[in-house]
């Protein structure tokens, strides 16, 4: 901190000369018609690209968060260069996003002024099988705004813990903390209690402290609890999410009469 003018240049100096070997190390791979699924370096290489590039993307969004008009700057250029690309190549390539989206909620999306643009995105839906294997998939906003804000934020914490609690059960891994943690359907209490709720009140606590982490729901809040307390504001956020969650689970599977 003595000298950040120097640090910074550093920075870029080390940065931009790890990019150019591995860009140079993929085009030339490219050059000879090899793919990152045929060659070892070539996947290394571009997993380290994927690795740097989300970290940047975690990063530009807390600053952006925090109020960075750069950061919000760099957010809308990328993101609309990254849904552009995506509703080009989804049609060229469905077969390669396919794995990815089955397991999606949601898709990134070029949206325009009048609401009858829809940048293709039936077919592309459909070509890439769009949440087909998602455990939450029916996300809509008919009946009230902040239950789909809600049911969008729980829908994306099932799949991490269904996710993650399919690698215990697989592995064997009585050690981890979802390895006894029962299936979804018809357990929306023990997910609540074992692991969805305090994943509510993390995401309770860094909406307090800045809200415009997620205005829309922050507003929401709000507007149901007419601009009431915290603790208010906490309870209907915990409503929500729980009914929302156990519209996720559904009722539990009854046991087939036998005799």
């Amino acid at each position: 901190m003595r000298d950040p003018e120097s640090v910074w240049k550093k920075g870029y100096e080390t940065t931009h000369r790890g990019l150019m070997l591995l860009e140079s190390l993929l085009h030339e791979k490219r050059l000879q018609n090899i793919t990152e699924t045929e060659d070892a370096a070539a996947y290394n290489a571009i997993s380290c690209l994927s690795m740097l590039a989300a970290d940047l993307m975690d990063d530009f969004a807390r600053y952006a968060e925090d109020g960075s008009a750069f950061a919000c700057h760099v957010i809308f250029g990328e993101g609309k260069a990254l849904a552009s690309a995506f509703s080009r190549l989804a049609i060229a390539y469905p077969e390669h996003f396919q794995k990815y989206a089955e397991q999606s909620l949601t898709i990134p999306s070029l949206r325009a002024r009048n609401p009858n643009f829809t940048c293709d995105a039936e077919a592309i839906i459909s070509a890439i099988h769009l949440a087909e294997k998602h455990h939450a998939s029916n996300i809509h906003d008919n009946r009230s705004r902040i239950g789909a804000l809600c049911h969008q934020f729980v829908a994306e914490i099932v799949d991490l813990v269904e996710g993650a609690r399919l690698e215990a059960r697989q592995k064997n891994d009585t050690d981890s903390e979802w390895f006894n943690l029962p299936e979804l359907k018809g357990n929306a209490k023990a997910w609540w209690k074992s692991e969805l709720k305090k994943w509510v009140h993390m995401e309770f606590e860094k909406m307090q402290k800045n809200p415009r982490r997620n205005p829309a729901l922050w507003l929401e809040l709000e507007k149901i609890t007419d601009h009431g307390t915290s603790s208010a504001k906490r309870a209907a956020f915990e409503k929500y999410c729980f009914n929302k969650l156990e519209q996720i689970a559904g009722k539990p599977v009854l046991p087939t009469p036998t005799g």
